[in-house]
């Protein structure tokens, strides 16, 4: 049962021949404690099996809605769900991935009652393939962000920061949410990560994920940094960490590295 006395949530799920989990993750999503959802997916050109076993499931929820498109990637599909949304807050949740039942009700509290911030992520917890404990950092300033994302694409945030920062920057297709948290958070405001584990990632057992491709290719890895590192240059050059920074920081560490042999060869 809905209530109009609390914030409607969009839940926005990226679909792309996942019809082996889909099922999981609207369940999730169902058992959310929190009342005022709706739940928006975005079918990115799978092929006619996997779109036909979207089209069973989505039949036996009426209250879903589901877009297609043609194949755009998940940055187009996450901003079509957006263009469609009715949410005071936004949570985009990939289609093998899982909420716990507070999820919600946890996170909605917190931008509900502390203007200051703009990102809510919770502790996670690895299944399938692998499980255990994934442990997120907390948020402590925008710098370190710029080092490397430790947020989830699973975050909760307002509509409105959303779409005052243009969505997702369709032309990334991995790194996408950190360069929009980094985007999100570059004019002030802070991300908040709740000590609960509310929030299941899947560690797919066929390794073919998005996070499994990066981690097995580094040069893919590189040029993805790269192109977020490019594309924000100017707020990288604003906290030292330039390509100029960075190099030097490399030379003037393999500088130091060398006088310590060189003093360790001394002392024999």
């Amino acid at each position: 049962m809905q209530t109009n006395q609390q914030p409607l949530v969009s839940v926005m799920i990226p679909y792309y021949n996942c019809g082996k989990y889909i099922a999981e993750t609207i369940a999730s999503v169902k058992a959310q404690h929190y009342p005022h959802i709706e739940i928006i997916i975005v079918d990115d050109g799978s092929d006619a099996v996997e779109a036909a076993v979207l089209t069973e499931l989505v039949q036996q929820h009426p209250d879903i809605r589901l877009i297609r498109q043609e194949n755009q990637g998940v940055s187009a599909a996450r901003n079509q769900a957006a263009a469609h949304a009715s949410g005071r807050y936004y949570l985009f949740l990939d289609a093998d991935d899982m909420l716990l039942p507070d999820y919600l009700s946890a996170t909605v509290a917190v931008l509900e009652s502390r203007a200051e911030i703009k990102l809510v992520y919770t502790q996670a917890e690895f299944f399938d393939a692998e499980n255990g404990p994934w442990k997120l950092p907390a948020y402590e300033s925008l710098r370190k962000l710029l080092e490397g994302n430790h947020i989830p694409v699973t975050s909760l945030h307002r509509a409105e920061d959303f779409h005052r920062i243009g969505g997702f920057d369709n032309t990334l297709h991995t790194h996408e949410d950190w360069d929009l948290w980094i985007r999100m958070l570059e004019h002030g405001g802070h991300a908040l990560c709740l000590e609960r584990v509310l929030f299941r990632y899947r560690r797919r057992r066929d390794r073919s994920s998005v996070t499994n491709q990066l981690m097995s290719g580094k040069n893919c890895m590189k040029e993805s940094w790269q192109n977020v590192y490019i594309k924000n240059s100017s707020l990288f050059c604003r906290h030292g960490l330039s390509f100029y920074d960075l190099i030097n920081q490399v030379s003037h560490s393999r500088k130091k590295s060398r006088f310590r042999r060189w003093l360790a060869r001394l002392k024999k």
